[in-house]
């Protein structure tokens, strides 16, 4: 689908195209002068609006309307990162206007205790899961079940690098115990980012970002002992002890803190370090380079369990639980495969080299052992004939989550420790292939009196002829032509029909009459006519509804869909949430022309209907006027706004 917006002419005004109209209002020439510029960056449901983090104070405000009386706070808090501040709003919110205001700072900060008189500056140890917790008195320390905070100064909420100066790491320090003492639940782990938020008078918050540290996370202490999963060859230099759940590299060496428990008890530390948690170790062992020197490995590594104590002394140590054996890298340098998967399958773990391996959703063969940085070089090895000896596997699985029968080629690399690295294509490109049909073709056919048809195409794909439209349904028996009746149902030469009637009209190939009959036909495997019949529902002509496109008015709440189909031209309908009426039979990309033809009194005069719809889902007593043009298929092309604009209008 094509979508196309007309921006209304506004001196001073960005616009985004959605159902949400974003106006960001140009900043003062003051504001410019200041190298303030308020950004705008879109996603499909959400905008990022952001400004440069200023040692002046800046409040972003929005409106309905550039001639508003009263501009408000747009948000209740932003975050800062990278030297940036940033707020994400919702794209379902009607049109909004927003800019950014310069405000006087407030008076200095006091860090005495009692009520704020200015603001609260906090800070805050909190899960991954919790919220911005309520703020308590300056001087005081509130916990909760997944969060501790402390306010330590009444200031400006505004004035974050202030707040910096105010909320040092020792703060934080003091506040790691009371956090590493909550219980593990509700996201509580044991690391956390250290989170300086400010809020109002109110208890609202206004910024959240980072001290002046920065944003890594901090580790609770080990208080019991460390038990560690070493991976490790014969001349190998262990690394400190990392944090629970962390990794650390040395030289010929890769340790992982699993638990923080007795260091006396080795048969227990064997028991947690599985084999398992070895298995993930030798992928970052395996995919560091082979030497002598820190950060490097032989590629021929044990697998030991060791114990320290709290402080980090050597306690026990021995081999895993299933012995002592080497466990050598698979390959040296890194894996080149050739993958089939579905749209759905994640990267699979390679096999080793000349081996295949098959999965649920996905087929992997891994070609070489090479450089899986060296793409150019991947291509070379992984040709069309690995990938075409793969088709009869793949094509074999079961037809089951996402797994179809058709399939791109994916070239893989991936490092000596199995580790995705480059996914891209083979050097033929990244088109799909099909599964071959191995019973026969059975297909559905729209097509006028003078129809040339195509060769028929892989399973579910349609081709394009002369004067017809042919989709293959199934791989099926090609004798049965009362089973092919069956699976061509009204529904799939209806679909079909949005394709036919949107090509052009005349006699050439990809041209078409506009008055086709439904037809049923079957092949063979190679591809021999067998059978063919009208369709089940009969041998009448079907014309085309248009012969140039749709021209219509709609009114559709915030989350609604561009209707398809189209009503026939001066008919209206009415969805759950939805009005639409085709005014005219037009060039769907003359966007102007279509303008001129749907008016406000056609908009007017679809308003009662739109407003008697029950108010469930995103209907509100209030819609946008959208004008969107279809192709003569009914495929929707632009949408956009009458020539009055695109401000909403109220229900009565």
């Amino acid at each position: 689908m094509t979508s196309i917006m007309k921006p209304v002419s506004l001196p001073g005004v960005v616009r985004t195209a959605s159902l949400l109209t974003l106006c960001i209002v140009c900043s003062s020439a003051d504001l410019l002068s200041q190298g303030v510029r308020l950004n705008v960056a879109r996603s499909q449901s959400e905008a990022t609006l952001s400004w440069p983090l200023s040692t002046n104070n800046f409040v972003l405000e929005s409106a309905r309307s550039l001639d508003a009386a009263d501009w408000e706070g747009a948000v209740p808090m932003f975050t800062i990162a990278d030297g940036q501040c940033a707020v994400t709003l919702s794209l379902g919110e009607g049109q909004r206007y927003f800019r950014l205001r310069k405000v006087e700072a407030l008076a200095s900060p006091g860090v005495g205790g009692g009520p704020p008189t200015i603001g609260y500056i906090t800070a805050v140890l909190r899960s991954d899961c919790a919220s911005a917790p309520p703020p308590p008195p300056v001087g005081e320390i509130a916990v909760g079940s997944n969060y501790v905070i402390k306010t330590v100064a009444d200031g400006d909420p505004l004035d974050y690098q202030a707040a910096q100066q105010l909320v040092s790491d020792s703060v934080f320090e003091s506040l790691m115990p009371i956090y590493c003492g909550l219980p593990d639940e509700q996201c509580v782990t044991n690391r956390v980012q250290w989170n300086l938020l400010t809020y109002d008078l109110g208890g609202n918050p206004r910024i959240s970002g980072s001290p002046l540290s920065g944003a890594a996370y901090h580790y609770c202490a080990v208080t019991n002992g460390y038990i560690v999963a070493v991976v490790r060859g014969s001349s190998a230099t262990l690394p400190p002890l990392p944090p629970v759940g962390q990794v650390a590299i040395g030289t010929d060496a890769v340790i992982l803190t699993i638990a923080d428990t007795d260091p006396t008890d080795l048969e227990h530390a064997q028991e947690l370090a599985t084999d398992e948690v070895f298995e993930s170790l030798m992928r970052q062992y395996c995919a560091l380079p082979r030497g002598t020197g820190p950060g490097e490995v032989s590629g021929q590594p044990q697998w030991h369990v060791a114990t320290h104590a709290a402080d980090g002394t050597p306690k026990l140590s021995g081999c895993a639980a299933s012995g002592c054996d080497v466990h050598p890298c698979v390959v040296s340098r890194g894996y080149i495969a050739a993958v089939l998967r579905s749209d759905c399958a994640s990267a699979p773990p390679p096999p080793p080299v000349g081996e295949i391996a098959v999965g649920s959703n996905y087929v992997i063969k891994t070609v070489a052992d090479a450089d899986p940085l060296d793409y150019l070089g991947a291509q070379q090895l992984v040709t069309d004939a690995v990938f075409e000896s793969l088709m009869p596997i793949y094509c074999g699985l079961p037809n089951e989550g996402c797994v179809t029968n058709r399939v791109q080629w994916n070239l893989m690399t991936y490092d000596a420790g199995g580790n995705p690295w480059i996914s891209g294509s083979p050097l033929s490109g990244p088109g799909f292939h099909y599964c071959r049909v191995t019973n026969g073709f059975i297909v559905a056919v729209i097509r006028g009196s003078s129809a040339s048809l195509p060769s028929p195409p892989p399973v579910s794909q349609v081709e394009i002829g002369t004067d017809a439209v042919i989709m293959t349904i199934a791989d099926g028996d090609p004798a049965d032509l009362d089973n092919a009746k069956a699976l061509a149902t009204d529904a799939v030469f209806e679909s079909l029909m949005q394709r036919y009637c949107a090509l052009p009209r005349g006699t050439g190939h990809g041209q078409v009459s506009g008055q086709p009959q439904w037809h049923v036909a079957t092949y063979d495997p190679n591809g021999t006519p067998r059978l063919s019949a009208c369709a089940a529902s009969g041998c009448d002509v079907h014309p085309c509804v248009v012969s140039r496109g749709f021209i219509t008015a709609v009114l559709r709440s915030a989350c609604t869909s561009a209707p398809v189909p189209p009503p026939p031209v001066g008919q209206t309908r009415v969805g759950t949430d939805y009005v639409i009426r085709t005014i005219a039979d037009g060039d769907p990309m003359d966007y102007t022309a279509a303008q001129q033809i749907v008016t406000d009194a056609i908009f007017q005069s679809l308003m009662p209907l739109y407003c008697e719809l029950p108010d469930v889902g995103c209907v509100t007593n209030r819609v946008q006027w959208n004008l969107m043009t279809y192709d003569a298929g009914g495929n929707p092309r632009i949408s956009g706004s009458p020539l009055s604009g695109p401000g909403l209008h109220s229900c009565p």
